[in-house]
């Protein structure tokens, strides 16, 4: 993306596809790899605001494919019915298929990201809940309404990227 962005802005044209990973939503002993691809959710989100003025899309797709990795991983943990399973329902083309048509000039769409996996392809968003609110706020009331804090029940979604 460094390398062609320059290069696009001036073309006034241009679609970028990042790859990051549902592993960016946090998974045990994955803490290098889920940073990495959440930076590039929130990178694809700014650039692409940024570039749409001038033409240039940038979004961001979260695959599950059918890869060698996936096998590897569902076979050492002893699940060969799951993998076959996944195997036949989770073929790459799928994703590639979605990957088409957002480097095609029939995208209008930037600064999104997509769930894409299993014949299911879906925008994925941010939600804040509604918390808990005190001007005066202290460390206790935070221990004492931890649960209101973290009920997501009635929250918004943020999809706007301006917001």
């Amino acid at each position: 993306m460094h390398e062609a962005w320059p290069i696009m802005r001036r073309a006034g044209y241009g679609r970028i596809v990042n790859v990051a990973s549902s592993v960016s939503f946090g998974r045990a002993n994955y803490s290098n790899f889920a940073a990495a691809k959440a930076g590039l959710i929130g990178l694809s989100r700014a650039a692409g605001l940024e570039g749409k003025e001038q033409g240039v899309l940038v979004n961001t797709i979260l695959p599950t494919p059918d890869t060698r990795a996936t096998r590897t991983g569902l076979e050492a943990a002893g699940e060969l019915g799951i993998r076959d399973w996944f195997i036949e329902h989770f073929p790459a083309r799928q994703v590639g298929e979605a990957v088409a048509y957002l480097a095609s000039d029939g995208c209008a769409v930037s600064g999104e990201s997509f769930v894409v996996g299993g014949g299911r392809l879906a925008r994925m968003g941010y939600a804040v809940a509604r918390g808990y609110f005190n001007p005066r706020i202290t460390a206790e009331d935070v221990a004492r309404q931890s649960a209101m804090v973290l009920d997501m029940t009635g929250a918004d979604i943020v999809f706007d990227n301006h917001a």
